[in-house]
């Protein structure tokens, strides 16, 4: 098997396969069933995903790193590999990330057994990239004390770059990622009555308005930060006042302190 029909194979099995984060069960068993066939030690810190490792020639330990886990989104394209999970998809790439630690986890097992390999490596199959934070979850499990691990790479898809180019930097390339959400809670009443209920309609206008206010107000302009409201309602009927309010969206930053100033306001 070549190569290319190697991670054709798999990334689309993986496709059509898709587990939602921390629920990665058959993808963790399709991961440790190739491990095992390629005769490399693993772990399992946690209840999904893998962590494996070769011996080098050298006492410097380097680890590589990919997600596993797909995102509830319905796949709508029209392909023979399509998602067989409904409202399951791999649509940010998690399979190819998967399909291609374990190409490099073969490279290196090769030269492994020709006494090649030139550092020790550790091969991090995470869980959990999307929601759950898989990452912490695996340092906290002490998953990596037994490993004087270096550096670690991680690799991620990008549409935008030119096809068969590796795009790499020394400072960020991508923006952290953290949600947050707003429950309101009013008091419902008749629109006849409407001065004896509580509206979380007006409450919800106010919360925008103060959410909306933090990006332009509190973080520096200077800096690549974004405070997005990406979905909000409120309300149950169209003659109630709103008893109930809703907001979500997700904060973009490269630097720590500029997420504290956000959770502070």
């Amino acid at each position: 098997m070549s190569e290319l029909e190697f991670v054709t194979k798999h990334r689309r099995h993986l496709h059509q396969y898709p587990e939602l984060s921390l629920h990665e069960f058959e993808t963790t068993t399709y991961i440790k069933e190739f491990l095992d066939k390629l005769g490399v030690e693993y772990d399992c810190p946690l209840e999904t995903g893998a962590i494996a490792y070769l011996e080098g020639q050298s006492n410097h330990t380097i680890a590589f790193r990919a997600d596993i886990d797909a995102l509830p989104i319905f796949e709508e394209n029209d392909i023979d590999y399509r998602s067989k999970t409904d409202n399951v998809m791999h649509a940010c790439g998690h399979d190819g990330h998967t399909t291609a630690l374990m190409l490099f986890v073969k490279r290196c097992k090769a030269m492994a057994d020709k006494g090649e390999l030139p550092h020790n490596v550790v091969f991090i199959f995470q869980p959990a990239e999307e929601t759950g934070g898989g990452a912490n979850r695996l340092i906290k499990a002490g998953a990596f004390e037994k490993y004087p691990i270096e550096a670690v790479f991680g690799i991620h898809v990008n549409p935008f770059a030119e096809e068969g180019k590796v795009v790499i930097r020394d400072e960020e390339i991508t923006a952290s990622a953290t949600e947050y959400r707003f429950y309101l809670n009013g008091l419902s009443s008749h629109v006849a009555d409407k001065e004896q209920g509580h509206s979380c309609g007006e409450a919800l206008q106010h919360v925008l308005a103060q959410v909306g206010q933090i990006q332009q107000y509190h973080l520096n302009g200077l800096k690549r930060n974004i405070v997005h409201m990406g979905h909000f309602e409120a309300g149950e009927a169209i003659n109630t006042v709103p008893s109930h309010g809703y907001l979500e969206g997700t904060i973009r930053t490269y630097d720590v302190d500029d997420l504290t100033v956000v959770k502070q306001q």
